[in-house]
């Protein structure tokens, strides 16, 4: 890989890294009743959702 190949691929980066940044701060809030939307575990694996320990 050159230096330029290097340089683009990083610039190429940077530049989306920004976009998605912009993106995020561009956005409005998400709703709070959607805080556990999307999330990648069981529901019994989220502290909130377990049952209490010895019950």
């Amino acid at each position: 890989m050159t230096e330029a190949e290097y340089e683009e691929i990083e610039r190429q980066c940077v530049a989306e890294a920004e976009d998605s940044v912009a993106f995020a701060e561009s956005s409005p809030e998400p709703e709070v009743n959607t805080v556990f939307e999307d999330i990648f575990a069981p529901e019994d694996q989220i502290a909130e959702f377990r049952p209490p320990i010895g019950s």
